[in-house]
């Protein structure tokens, strides 16, 4: 899934928006566009604060994305907690990739996954497994088995 390892660092990197994410006044986007001063109109689009688009930059990490990703079985589990709740890095690869990208394809999608606390969901369910379970951060990677027993041994 990922090409590049994932070290607590890169973890801590993304938890730094936790909390300001968690206790912010101002809103995370405003918008822009609609009907001008001179009559013209505008596509309504938002302008978002410098640290959502940080923390955006951070998640468009190749260890952060799953390239892989259904994006309508990510969204399901975003509308269901228990599935944020008990996810591995698999699944909040795949839930952090559907934030990120969405955006692309609604405008404001990423206000919306972070007002409805989705996303900040995520990052909970990261910090807890970065204090609880750390190994559980690591990627599943293939396993292969060896064996001592090949055809060739066989033969003996």
């Amino acid at each position: 899934m990922q090409t590049e390892p994932l070290y607590l660092h890169r973890v801590d990197a993304l938890l730094a928006y936790l909390d300001g994410f968690k206790q912010r006044s101002e809103p995370f986007a405003t918008w822009q566009g609609g009907r001008q001063a001179d009559g013209s109109f505008r596509v309504p689009r938002p302008a978002y604060a410098p640290d959502v688009i940080a923390f955006f930059r951070e998640v468009d990490r190749p260890y952060w994305q799953d390239p892989h990703f259904n994006a309508r079985r990510a969204g399901n589990w975003l509308d269901h907690p228990h599935f944020i709740n008990t996810a591995g890095y698999d699944r909040l690869c795949a839930m952090l990739t559907y934030c990120l990208r969405g955006e692309a394809q609604s405008a404001g999608h990423w206000d919306r996954m972070l007002v409805s606390g989705k996303l900040i969901a995520i990052l909970q369910r990261v910090y807890y497994l970065r204090d609880e379970f750390p190994q559980s951060l690591i990627p599943r990677q293939p396993v292969v088995i060896y064996s001592s027993h090949t055809p060739a041994a066989a033969a003996d």
